[in-house]
């Protein structure tokens, strides 16, 4: 029986989030760029991560880009 709560302890710790992994999605969900970062930081092969800074750097980019075209005009 003792083996057997073992082997259910193990299999249920294997579908729970890691607290790195918790971490991650708080800042992914976060959005801004800082918190992607530091994201990249904690899972640099993870895929959501990169594409939602990749996402984020782009926009400012294109934002930059932009205003430099089109300046505002008082």
């Amino acid at each position: 029986m003792t083996e057997r709560l073992q082997n259910i302890n193990v299999a249920s710790s294997e579908l729970l989030p890691t607290p790195e992994q918790t971490e991650v999605e708080k800042l992914v969900a976060a959005g801004d760029e800082a918190s992607l970062r530091a994201a990249l930081e904690l899972e640099p092969a993870n895929p959501d991560v990169i594409v939602a800074l990749a996402e984020v750097v782009v926009g400012a980019a294109a934002a930059t880009t932009m205003t430099m075209i089109f300046p505002r005009r008082k």
